[in-house]
C-alpha cells in the first residue's frame, strides 16, 4: 500500500498541471473501485473514471435507469405517482378503468427523455409536472408555469401507446397533436422549452 502511495506522490511531482496527463496516468492517480458502482452508472463516469454523484437510480418496470441531479424533482413526482399502478376498477367510486403498467411506465420514460433532450439540446431544465390517473385508464401530465401551460395525456389508442398534447402560453400562441411515446418529436421537444 505505501508502495502505490509513493509512486502516486512521485507521479503528482512530475506533473505541472493534471492536463499533462493521459487517461492512463489519471487512473493511476485517482483509483476506481468498479466494485461499488452497479452496471447502471457504468455510463456514468466521468473522463476521470469516477462515477458522478449527482445521478439517482430509478426503476420503471423492467427497466432500472439512472437519472442527473437537474431531474431529481421529476424523479421525487415518479415515486410518488407509483401509486397509480395499484389503483383497481372503480378507483373513484364510479366507474373508472385501472391504470395498466404498461401506461405508467410510458409515461415516466416520455418525460424523462423529453426533459434529457431538453436539457442536452437548448440547455433548459423544464419544470415538474404533476402525474394523474384519469378515469378512461390514461395518464396526464400537466404543466402550469408562469410562462406556458400544457397537457400530454399518454393513452393507448388501438393498441399503441400514443401521447396526445396540448399546449398554450396563455394567449392565442398554442400547439396541439399527438405524437408516439417512443422517441422525440423535435417540434414538440421545442415547445416544451416553454415549460421553465
Amino acid at each position: 500500500m505505501n508502495a502505490v502511495l509513493s509512486e502516486r506522490s512521485k507521479t503528482r511531482k512530475q506533473i505541472n498541471h493534471y492536463s499533462d496527463l493521459d487517461a492512463g496516468k489519471w487512473k493511476a492517480i485517482i483509483p476506481h473501485h468498479e466494485k461499488y458502482y452497479s452496471r447502471t452508472d457504468a455510463f456514468r463516469k466521468n473522463r476521470y473514471g469516477s462515477v458522478s454523484r449527482s445521478v439517482r437510480p430509478l426503476v420503471i418496470g423492467e427497466e432500472s435507469i439512472v437519472v442527473a441531479e437537474p431531474f431529481f424533482s421529476i424523479v421525487d413526482e415518479i415515486e410518488k405517482s407509483k401509486y397509480i399502478l395499484e389503483l383497481r376498477e372503480g378507483w373513484d367510486d364510479s366507474n373508472a378503468k385501472s391504470i395498466s403498467s404498461d401506461v405508467w411506465n410510458s409515461s415516466v420514460l416520455f418525460l424523462i427523455r423529453y426533459s434529457e433532450v431538453i436539457r442536452e439540446c437548448y440547455s433548459i431544465v423544464i419544470s415538474t409536472p404533476e402525474i394523474n390517473p384519469c378515469r378512461n385508464g390514461s395518464i396526464d401530465l400537466s404543466w402550469r408555469t408562469s410562462k406556458a401551460r400544457m397537457l400530454i395525456n399518454v393513452r393507448k389508442e388501438n393498441g399503441e401507446i400514443v401521447a396526445f398534447y396540448y399546449g398554450d402560453m396563455y394567449n392565442n400562441k398554442s400547439v396541439k397533436g399527438a405524437v408516439p411515446v417512443t422517441g422525440i418529436e423535435n417540434h414538440l421537444a421545442v415547445w416544451m422549452t416553454n415549460l421553465i
